[in-house]
């Protein structure tokens, strides 16, 4: 009886798709995590909407829940095989092989291509060169590793594949390390979300204040005056408290808003998706705790609309 007499199980389809779309993904998250670090090393001005500190916990989920699943499935088919030669040849195996030596190829050419193109554009910079190294890393490893497996009869792995599989092991566990340290602790996160949300809130009662201001000529004596129910809009209020935000009146055409901050803003990461004139101005920098922001309606700017009377 042959190789090709051994009949695949419902278990062989299992494993071996579990195999497949676990390694997609663990490369996936593997080369965002490459990106995402040498995009906070040599950080762009043309990238401040790229949330990296987010893109850094997205990846570092996928390979830390990923990559074990693929080295549980590995290590079940390896053992399998060893006892089972005859499902050398499977289809079931050898397509997701085939498929997945053609997607590590033409993902390095890929590669190539664009750095050919960006060589002779002469727009190479050296955080683009690390990119294509990343990805010439990622995928030229994977080509060597199935490569190998391909071609080699079922068995013990020899040594060199042995250290090229508990390097891959090394290098996925230094990424998800790097991820936690890039991204910081888990509350830290979470407070950067709500002095976030913070200062969006902020932002839209600012731009209501102004619309009252033209429409009426006046500030309003308290946020409470913004209400309006044919638009049905209400005053933001802090995410955590609940309290409405400060305001206060501080001249005809200036007043103050204010709100309570955990977080002092020159200590937190502008690799954020900025709200309306964050990241290219100081009008919304804040110190930790309760902190206002001084304001002054420009006439000038923001003339009252003048309504005709019928």
């Amino acid at each position: 009886m042959n190789d090709e007499a051994a009949k695949s199980s419902p278990w062989d389809v299992f494993i071996h798709l579990l195999a497949v779309i676990a390694l997609y993904i663990s490369v996936s998250g593997a080369i965002t995590l490459l990106f995402q670090f040498i995009d906070l090393a040599l950080p762009d001005p043309l990238d401040r909407g790229t949330d990296v500190l987010d893109n850094i916990r997205y990846g570092v989920s996928m390979v830390i829940v990923f990559f074990p699943a693929y080295w549980w499935a590995w290590r079940a088919i390896e053992i399998d095989l060893a006892s089972n030669p005859k499902k050398r040849r499977l289809w079931v195996r050898t397509c997701p092989i085939y498929l997945t030596l053609f997607l590590a190829g033409l993902l390095a050419l890929g590669d190539l291509v664009c750095l050919l193109y960006y060589l002779m554009s002469g727009d190479l910079t050296s955080r683009f060169l690390l990119k294509v190294i990343a990805v010439l890393v990622v995928a030229g490893g994977v080509l060597v590793f199935y490569r190998n497996a391909l071609g080699r009869e079922p068995g013990p792995l020899p040594a060199a594949m042995r250290a090229f599989a508990y390097a891959a092991a090394a290098l996925a566990g230094a990424l998800v390390i790097g991820g936690f340290i890039a991204a910081g602790p888990p509350m830290r996160a979470r407070l950067v979300r709500l002095d976030q949300q913070r200062l969006q809130d902020l932002d839209a009662v600012q731009a209501k204040i102004v619309q009252y201001w033209q429409a009426k000529s006046e500030l309003p004596a308290s946020l409470d005056q913004l209400k309006d129910d044919i638009e049905g809009y209400s005053p933001q209020r802090d995410p955590v408290s609940g309290d409405s935000y400060g305001y206060q009146r501080t001249g005809p055409t200036s007043f103050e808003l204010c709100a309570n901050f955990a977080l002092k803003d020159s200590d937190v990461e502008h690799n954020l998706p900025p709200f309306p004139m964050m990241g290219t101005s100081t009008a919304w920098n804040h110190e930790a705790g309760h902190y206002c922001f001084p304001r002054t309606v420009d006439p000038a700017l923001h003339p009252a609309r003048k309504f005709r009377s019928s």
